[in-house]
């Protein structure tokens, strides 16, 4: 995008939407369990669940086990079921088709 970022496998993580379950919340962060992707015998995938810390920007009004959507580690939104099962989909068909040119 806008600015001069090695593509890295962290960048490319940090630049898709993500999604987690949460697992505690405050005033600016949030504490959820998400997949990252990770680069493993010459492929990218999304590896086993970890815990990861993101940005809160708006008052705390996130419940454990809420599912939300996070960019650049800030939140973005709280997810349905469905919304979840499309990013599901749609993050590993990226994944595919990115490793047909790896």
């Amino acid at each position: 995008g806008q600015h001069s970022v090695e593509h890295t496998v962290e960048s490319i993580d940090n630049c898709r939407i993500g999604w987690g379950k949460v697992l505690s919340s405050d005033v600016n962060a949030v504490i959820i369990e998400y997949q990252p992707i990770i680069y493993t015998d010459g492929a990218l995938s999304l590896s086993t669940p970890i815990d990861r810390q993101i940005y809160q920007p708006f008052p705390n009004t996130l419940k454990k086990d809420y599912w939300v959507s996070f960019h650049w580690g800030v939140l973005c939104g709280v997810l349905n079921k469905r919304q979840i099962k499309e990013l599901t989909y749609y993050t590993n068909h990226a994944l595919t088709l990115a490793n047909t040119t790896l």
